[in-house]
């Protein structure tokens, strides 16, 4: 490592500067044009493979190569797995999207562990993939783009290694496969749709009520979804919320999803969201985090207010360090250490109340199965009433009645119809607090059944005044397929 020290008088001295007109920078030479031997051999493998995988990367965004992804993706019939560090490549809704591949993943785990081709564009093969290089994808071929060199082969034997910017290869793969002869025909893809169909039905992504009451984490992720539409932009910390935000939302458009997917840094969610809602400014910006991840950097929701900048915020309050408890858990026999947060056993901190310091508004919303059921709730002492009430768009629960509101949309499940009449949709910098029970045996791709119209739970701004839930759940990862 080189220090360069730059003294104070050359840093405030005043010069003048011109950009270079050529580049020049020795080792640094970037090879953008894949080579046509292998693109060839590349298109022959496509050809005769009867389980085909594109696993795609986060250099596919990079790149901004999303079209022509989609386009050789349905040129070829090939089924897609995408790494969740930047989805979505192709969206949520394709017939041939299948999931993420990865130790939280779905179907497309199965799917590489089953194909004989992988195709992996902009991908490196991380651990969080592979788990043991040994076992994974153990009878497939590999076909892999990346523009560093590097890359390639590091982790995996690759068979067909193409060195090329990803829009310009996947353009050029794209010519190849058309241009390649019919003969012979290329294997009926059928039963290779239908075996990884079945697994869809049999493992589909849901939630578990919790004995409580409370709503599952996912349920109200999946609502805010469903309220904030495709054309949003969705921030996640780092964490089990993170994993739910990545399968509970559907993803159509490229550039909706950003996520700590490569360093894993806990407080990524509020700063990038503002970053986010400054550089797209007419689009809904929502940062999902955890109680442990916002404090980190729950300061920045003061920025957020001096700025005037309008992010959404829903913190899934579970009471633990939820990833790192799930991990203890299964790999450490449930000897805990460091992950009880006390933000649920002694209101520490009082999340609701941090959120009005730092400028923000606190949803207080309470929802039941039940849109008419009556549930009082007795006003905090430490709180003014006239402060909320006057609130734009702040719901005033004080009453504790349940009220349809007047926009509800019919059909929608309750949950949506109460985020959406809180003012969480539009408005200033609101923070929406999810109590989600303290958790036990938890896997952050759970698999059970899907959420129903009539889950019920509850909402709440200062969730820890709530008793302490009690209980464990237990979910089914993605490692059962």
């Amino acid at each position: 490592m080189v220090l360069v020290d730059i003294p104070k008088d050359v840093l405030q001295a005043r010069t003048t500067f011109s950009w270079p007109a050529e580049r020049q920078l020795p080792g640094y030479h970037v090879i953008t044009q894949p080579h046509d031997k292998q693109l060839r051999a590349a298109a022959d493998l496509i050809a005769t493979a009867e389980r085909p995988v594109l696993y795609v990367g986060g250099g596919v965004i990079k790149a901004d190569a999303s079209n022509e992804l989609r386009e050789l993706a349905e040129q070829t019939g090939i089924p897609v797995g995408d790494h969740p560090h930047g989805p979505r490549r192709v969206p949520d809704s394709h017939r041939l999207h299948y999931g993420m591949p990865c130790m939280h993943g779905t179907v497309a785990v199965a799917a590489l562990q089953r194909s004989d081709l992988l195709i992996a564009l902009g991908a490196r093969f991380d651990d969080r993939v592979t788990g043991d290089p040994a076992s994974f994808a153990p009878h497939a071929r590999v076909i892999h783009v990346d523009i560093d060199p590097a890359e390639i082969g590091k982790h995996r034997f690759v068979d067909v290694p193409i060195v090329g910017d990803c829009k310009t290869t996947i353009s050029s793969l794209i010519r190849h496969i058309r241009a390649r002869p019919a003969c012979p025909p290329a294997p009926d893809p059928t039963g290779w749709y239908a075996d990884l169909d079945r697994l869809r039905d049999t493992f589909p992504l849901g939630n578990t009520r919790p004995p409580t009451g409370a709503l599952a984490p996912e349920r109200v992720i999946d609502a805010i979804g469903r309220t904030a539409g495709p054309d949003a932009i969705y921030v996640s910390g780092v964490g089990q919320h993170q994993m739910w935000a990545a399968h509970f939302i559907t993803y159509d458009k490229p550039r909706t999803w950003l996520n700590s997917g490569g360093f894993g840094t806990m407080g990524y969610a509020v700063p990038a969201a503002l970053g986010a809602r400054l550089g797209t400014p007419d689009r809904e910006v929502w940062a999902i985090d955890g109680d442990g991840c916002l404090q980190m950097t729950n300061q920045e929701l003061a920025t957020a207010a001096v700025e005037g900048i309008p992010v959404k915020v829903a913190i899934i309050n579970n009471g633990n360090l939820g990833m790192v408890r799930q991990l203890q858990q299964i790999h450490y026999q449930g000897r805990y250490s460091s992950v009880n947060l006390a933000t649920h056993s002694r209101r520490i901190p009082d999340l609701a109340l941090l959120a009005e310091a730092l400028g923000c508004v606190a949803n207080t919303r309470r929802i039941s199965r039940t849109p008419s059921r009556t549930r009082h709730r007795r006003p905090s002492r430490r709180r003014r009433p006239h402060r909320r009430r006057h609130r734009p768009g702040l719901a005033d629960d004080r009453s504790g009645r349940q009220q349809r509101p007047p926009h509800a949309r019919s059909g929608e499940p309750a949950v949506v119809r109460r985020i959406r009449s809180s003012g969480l949709v539009r408005g200033h910098t609101r923070v929406l607090i999810v109590s989600a029970g303290e958790i036990g045996t938890r896997n952050a791709a759970p698999m059970r059944r899907r959420p129903t119209e009539n889950d019920e739970g509850e909402v709440a701004g200062d969730v820890s005044r709530q008793p302490p839930p009690r209980g464990r759940r237990t979910y089914t990862s993605s490692s059962a397929i």
